[in-house]
């Protein structure tokens, strides 16, 4: 199982209303977390949005 779109959508909902920056560290210490100390072939890259309602 890898650390698919739907977990990231999950943290985002669970996570709505924290800050931008606040968000994106919690989602790569829910990743660390996840790789239980395994090494990743890749790069990790994320993209946080944040809507400003005018």
């Amino acid at each position: 199982m890898s650390y698919n779109e739907f977990q990231q959508l999950y943290l985002s909902e669970e996570h709505r209303g924290k800050t931008v920056s606040a968000m994106v560290d919690t989602f790569f210490k829910e990743v660390k977390e996840y790789a239980d100390g395994a090494e990743h072939s890749d790069d990790i890259t994320v993209l946080v949005l944040e809507y400003l309602r005018r």
